[in-house]
C-alpha cells in the first residue's frame, strides 16, 4: 500500500469528533478503534454546517436520505448517523426557518443603515421556458461604513410581465422587509416594462407610506444597468441592425441547404462573420480540433495549444474573444486551410465550404483588428464595471484545459475565456471594487463616446466600418440622453473627490452646465428627507474606522483616465458644505485610493456630503450581482 499509493499502515489519529447530544459525548469510530473518548462540538452546530453545505453545494435536499450518504456519516460516528433527519422534508423545513431568521437579522441591520436601500433587479426565464423569476437584490450602506449586496428575494413572476404585475411584486417585497420609507434607487435593464413598474411602484409606495415618505420621483429611481448598455452598443458594432438575425445558436442543420444558408448569412456579415464561420468549422468535429491543435505544437512549436472561443451571438464578449484568439492563433488559422484545402484525402464539400465561407482575405484580417481595437473598450468598461465581479478583473476560466487569453496588441495583458463564472471561484488579480460604483458611469459615457467619435473621423472611408460605428454612438448616446432623468448619476460623479464639477466644467459643453448645481442641492434635500423620515442614525464609531488608504502607485490602464488632481490651494472659509467641497482641488488618482475611505477620513470636514457620498457609493453601475445568481443556479 506504501510503495504504490503511498498509505500508511496501522492506527492513526484522525482529527474527528464526535457528537453530543444532552450532555452525552459519544465516540466516534475511529476513536473506539484507538480506545479514545473526544469532546465535540454540539448537534446544533453540526445541523446548521450540514444545511450550509446543502445549500451552497446545491445538493438535493433528498441527498440526506440517500443510503450511501447515511453509511458515510456513520462510519465517522454513529451518533451523528443517529441525528441526521430522515427526511428530506425536514432539511426543507429547516432551511426555510432559518431562512426567516436570516430575514429578520437583515430587517435589523437595514435599519440600522447608514444609506437608503437600493435594489438592484432583473428577471430570468429557466432553460425550460416554463417559469419565470425576478430576482431582487440589496444594496446598501452599514453602519460600519462598509457597502454591502445580498440577494433579499428570488419570486417567481406569475402572469403577464406587465409593469403593473411587477410593481406589485416589488411592493410586496419592499414590506417584507420593512424599507418602504427608505427605499432609494433602482438598478435594472432597458425594457420598456421597468419604465411602468417604477411609475406603479411609485402610486403604491405613496399610498402605502405618505406622500412625504416618497421623496424620489419614479423617473429618478429607475436607473439603467451600464453593462446592458455596453451591450447593446457592442453587438451593434458587430452585427449592425440585423443582431436578432444572428441570435440564434444552431450547431446541427438538419439538411446542406439551411446549413448553405447560414453560412452565407454570416459571411455577408464581413469578417467577424467570416471568422465565425470558420471556428464552427473547426468545431466541427474531433478531428478538426485536434489538427488545430497539432499545427500549434508540432508546426508552430508552441509551447500550449487552444481553440478559439466558441461565438455566442447573444453574447457579444464571446464574439470579442472569439475575435481576440483569430487575431492570435492567424498563423495557425492560415496553415491549417492551406494544408486542409491541399489534403487529398478531404472530403470535397468540406474543402468547398471552408474555401468559401471562411477564408479571411488580408483586408478582413486589419478590418478584425479594427474591430478588436473598438470592442476592447467596451470590454475593459465591462470587467471593471460589474459590481462586484470587478472585483477580480480577471477570474478563473470555466474551462480549466484551457491557459489565459494574450490579448491581441496589448503585450502583458491577459484575459479569460468566461468572465462570468461561479464567483466562488475567483482568483485575485487586482482589487477594483469601487470600479463598479455608479460615480463612474458618466465619465465612463464620455470616454465610450470619444473613443466612437474618433472612430468615425478614422473609419469615414470604410463603410461597413463607419456604418456601425455611428449606430454604435447612436445607441450610447440614446441612453447617455436618458441618464440626465436621474440626477444621482451627476451627483455621483461630483462626489468622487478626483472628478468633482471641474472635470464637467472641462469635459462638457457650456450649455450642459446649466442647472447642474441646483440638482447637488436637490439631492441633498431629498436625501436628509429619506432619512429623517426613515429615522436616521446618529454618528458614531469614528474612532475605530479603518480609513488609511494603500501606498499610493500609479494606475496602469485606460480605465479612470478622466481623473485628474488640481494644485492645492487654501481652505476656503465658507459653511455650505457643497461650495467648500467644490472649491477644493481634486485630489491625485492613484492604484488603491478609496472613495468611501476618503469620505469616512472627511466625515467632520462634510458631516452631510459624506453621508451623500456612501449612499450613492452603495449604488452599483450595473445589475450585475442579479445576473450572478440565474448564471450561477439552475431553477
Amino acid at each position: 500500500m506504501h510503495d504504490e499509493h503511498q498509505i500508511e499502515r496501522g492506527p492513526r489519529d484522525f482529527p474527528i469528533s464526535a457528537i453530543q447530544r444532552d450532555g452525552i459525548v459519544g465516540a466516534t469510530i475511529i476513536d473506539q478503534m484507538n480506545g479514545k473518548i473526544r469532546t465535540t462540538a454540539k448537534i446544533d452546530k453540526f445541523y446548521d454546517d450540514m444545511m450550509m453545505w446543502i445549500s451552497t453545494s446545491r445538493q438535493a435536499f433528498l441527498v440526506i436520505e440517500h443510503p450511501k450518504f447515511r453509511d458515510m456519516i456513520s462510519d465517522l460516528s454513529i451518533d451523528a448517523a443517529e441525528m441526521l433527519p430522515k427526511s428530506s422534508n425536514t432539511i426543507r423545513k429547516a432551511i426555510i426557518t432559518q431562512f426567516e431568521k436570516q430575514k429578520d437579522v437583515l430587517k435589523e441591520r437595514f435599519t440600522q443603515s447608514r444609506s437608503r436601500i437600493h435594489l438592484s433587479m432583473d428577471a430570468w426565464t429557466t432553460p425550460s421556458g416554463d417559469r419565470h423569476f425576478l430576482g431582487i437584490v440589496a444594496n446598501w450602506c452599514d453602519d460600519m461604513f462598509e457597502i454591502h449586496n445580498v440577494l433579499i428575494a428570488l419570486p417567481e413572476i406569475e402572469g403577464p410581465h406587465t409593469g403593473l404585475n411587477l410593481a406589485n411584486i416589488i411592493q410586496k417585497v419592499v414590506d417584507e422587509y420593512n424599507i418602504g420609507a427608505k427605499v432609494g434607487y433602482f438598478m435594472m435593464d432597458n425594457a420598456s416594462n421597468n419604465d411602468t413598474a417604477m411609475q406603479e411602484l411609485q402610486s403604491l409606495l405613496i399610498s402605502r407610506y405618505g406622500e412625504g415618505s416618497v421623496t424620489i420621483t419614479s423617473d429618478e429611481r429607475r436607473l439603467r444597468c451600464f453593462g446592458h448598455i455596453l451591450n447593446l452598443a457592442a453587438k451593434t458594432l458587430l452585427f449592425g441592425a440585423d443582431e436578432r438575425a444572428f441570435e440564434a445558436d444552431i450547431n446541427n442543420y438538419p439538411d446542406e441547404k439551411e446549413e448553405e444558408a447560414e453560412l452565407n448569412k454570416w459571411r455577408k456579415l464581413g469578417p467577424v462573420g467570416t471568422a465565425h464561420n470558420f471556428v464552427m468549422f473547426i468545431y466541427g468535429s474531433s478531428q478538426r480540433r485536434k489538427e488545430f491543435r497539432k499545427i500549434q505544437v508540432e508546426v508552430l512549436k508552441q509551447s500550449v495549444s487552444i481553440l478559439p472561443a466558441k461565438p455566442n451571438a447573444t453574447r457579444w464578449n464571446t464574439n470579442f474573444l472569439m475575435i481576440n484568439d483569430m487575431l492570435n492563433l492567424r498563423e495557425a488559422v492560415l496553415l491549417y486551410i492551406s494544408m486542409f484545402l491541399s489534403n487529398p484525402t478531404n472530403d470535397k464539400k468540406d474543402k468547398a465550404k471552408l474555401e468559401k465561407h471562411c477564408m479571411l482575405s488580408t483586408d478582413d484580417w486589419e478590418e478584425l483588428i479594427n474591430i478588436h481595437a473598438l470592442l476592447y473598450d467596451f470590454w475593459e468598461l465591462t470587467m471593471r464595471m460589474q459590481g462586484d465581479v470587478a472585483k477580480k478583473l480577471q477570474q478563473t476560466a470555466a474551462r480549466s484545459d484551457e491557459p489565459e487569453a494574450i490579448v491581441f496588441n496589448k503585450p502583458g495583458v491577459t484575459i479569460f475565456k468566461q468572465p462570468n463564472v461561479n464567483p466562488n471561484a475567483a482568483s485575485v488579480v487586482e482589487d477594483t471594487t469601487e470600479d463598479g460604483a455608479l460615480f463612474n458611469v458618466l465619465p465612463a459615457f464620455d470616454y465610450i463616446l470619444s473613443k466612437l467619435e474618433a472612430a468615425k473621423q478614422t473609419y469615414a472611408k470604410n463603410t461597413r466600418l463607419s456604418t456601425v460605428v455611428n449606430m454604435a454612438w447612436l445607441k450610447m448616446d440614446e441612453y447617455f440622453q436618458k441618464s440626465d432623468l436621474s440626477k444621482v448619476y451627476f451627483v455621483a460623479a461630483v462626489l468622487d473627490p478626483r472628478v468633482k464639477m471641474k472635470y464637467f466644467e472641462k469635459s462638457w459643453e457650456r450649455k450642459w452646465l446649466i442647472g447642474l448645481k441646483e440638482k447637488l442641492y436637490d439631492f441633498m434635500d431629498e436625501f436628509q428627507g429619506a432619512m429623517q423620515s426613515a429615522g436616521e442614525m446618529d454618528d458614531h464609531l469614528s474612532d475605530i474606522i479603518d480609513t488609511d488608504m494603500p501606498d499610493s502607485e500609479e494606475s496602469r490602464t485606460a480605465f479612470g483616465s478622466w481623473r485628474e488632481s488640481d494644485d492645492n490651494i487654501d481652505m476656503p472659509k465658507v459653511r455650505d458644505e457643497w461650495a467648500r467641497y467644490l472649491s477644493l482641488p481634486r485630489v491625485r488618482d492613484y492604484k488603491g485610493f478609496s472613495v468611501r475611505r476618503y469620505w469616512i477620513a472627511e466625515r467632520d470636514q462634510f458631516p452631510v456630503l459624506s453621508k451623500l457620498a456612501l449612499d450613492t457609493l452603495a449604488i452599483p453601475a450595473m445589475s450585475t450581482e442579479v445576473e450572478r445568481v440565474f448564471s450561477g443556479y439552475a431553477l
